[in-house]
């Protein structure tokens, strides 16, 4: 009698994590893209093909800070300049 096979085999599937692009020539993916649109390939291997037909470009661009102040904290160290005889 033959003995069942118990044995169960796992296998991790890395997933990529998307990457955007800047869409440079109009075309109709999974949606249609217009020339200035961010797009995001998840394998690189379609960016890849999309960046060799002229399509897209990588977004080298870094997002700016969320949290930039309008005006420039005010040193504690530097003295007032407010003319301190006049009060």
């Amino acid at each position: 009698m033959s003995k069942p096979i118990l044995e169960v085999v796992f296998v991790l599937i890395k997933k990529e994590s998307a990457m955007k692009y800047t869409v440079i020539k109009q075309h109709l993916g999974d949606q249609q893209y217009f020339e200035g649109d961010e797009r995001q390939v998840s394998l690189k291997q379609d960016a890849d093909r999309l960046i060799a037909m002229g399509l897209i470009e990588e977004n080298n661009q870094s997002p700016a800070p969320a949290n930039k102040q309008a005006v420039a904290p005010k040193n504690k160290a530097e003295p007032e300049t407010a003319n301190k005889a006049a009060k």
